[in-house]
């Protein structure tokens, strides 16, 4: 069993492979080339890195990262993002995944990625464990409903997963002067570049965008069972007045028609203290969540001034 770094130039004839194989890992349709290149290659914060292994000519497992750029102290901070972990069903319980996550983390380090973010299923959240990764507690699920008496009926669909509406193609025509107000926290770096490849140039979900004098943010919409839910992925205020929200909740109202509006968040992040002024509340997240340190810029305590939003977490 062979282990290598994908390179997007030499290893084009293996991209079929890769797909075949994660289809069958995830019990999932094979995606196409297009998706592929989209995720892994055509990030503009840079090439995502996949450490594959390999049997003859088949891509037999993958542990794969997303660069994110961060800003830590009003520098960036460069991070990565887990985007992708499998082993070919017929090649499980090999130890070929816990190869692959350190052959891959020696990549992450020679090329000065400082630290990983990772939202892994149930399944893989032990192996990670196990690699000295690290639970990231501190991610939180805030909703308000739009009409109690329709979610008391159908209360039990809260426990049903989220699910987006087919893809659309609207909201980033208008987007020319987009510039994302950095606060001097430890936060993602999110570009128009960025956004434009993350959710626009691959469609994946249904978003909605909404880029007002006071404001910027994106959601995408789904249903959750028979309730309409218009999941907060980004909100930036232009001016600093997070009192705000009432026009955002308004305006989100009357572009989606949604039954519940949430903002998954990490615990820091400002916006939680607006949220319960509004009569938010806290309803449990299934979402896990562990990071590990791999440069000398940061200590865990960092990790708890990390502001997090949807859109660190796989919404894609």
């Amino acid at each position: 069993m062979k282990l290598f770094i994908f390179d997007f130039d030499k290893h084009h004839y293996l991209i079929d492979s890769f797909l075949e194989s994660a289809s069958f890992a995830h019990k999932q349709l094979k995606k196409d080339e297009a998706w592929f290149l989209w995720k892994f290659r055509d990030n503009p914060q840079g090439k995502a890195i996949l450490a594959c292994s390999l049997d003859g000519d088949k891509i037999t497992g993958c542990v794969a990262y997303g660069i994110q750029l961060f800003n830590f102290n009003t520098q960036p901070l460069k991070g990565a993002l887990s985007f992708e972990t499998f082993v070919h069903p017929d090649y499980q319980r090999q130890g070929i995944f816990s190869k692959l996550i350190a052959y891959a983390e020696n990549e992450l380090m020679s090329q000065k990625v400082e630290f990983l973010l990772n939202f892994p299923n149930s399944n893989s959240l032990k192996g990670f464990l196990n690699k000295k990764w690290d639970i990231y507690k501190n991610v939180e699920y805030w909703v308000k409903s739009n009409s109690w008496l329709k979610t008391i009926i159908h209360f039990n669909d809260f426990r049903k997963p989220f699910k987006a509406l087919p893809p659309n193609e609207k909201g980033l025509k208008r987007l020319s002067n987009y510039n994302q107000p950095l606060s001097g926290t430890f936060e993602s770096i999110i570009s128009l570049e960025y956004l434009q490849w993350r959710f626009f140039s691959y469609p994946y979900s249904n978003y909605v965008v909404l880029d007002t004098a006071d404001f910027f943010s994106l959601a995408r919409i789904g249903n959750r069972g028979q309730l309409r839910e218009a999941q907060i992925l980004l909100l930036f205020w232009k001016d600093g007045k997070e009192e705000k929200l009432k026009k955002v909740l308004k305006m989100y109202r009357e572009e989606t028609k949604y039954d519940l509006i949430s903002f998954p968040i990490s615990s820091n992040n400002p916006i939680k203290k607006v949220l319960k002024t509004k009569f938010f509340i806290k309803v449990p997240s299934k979402t896990n969540s562990c990071y590990k340190i791999l440069g000398n810029r940061l200590k865990p305590e960092n990790l708890e001034d990390l502001k997090l939003t949807a859109i660190n977490f796989h919404t894609y």
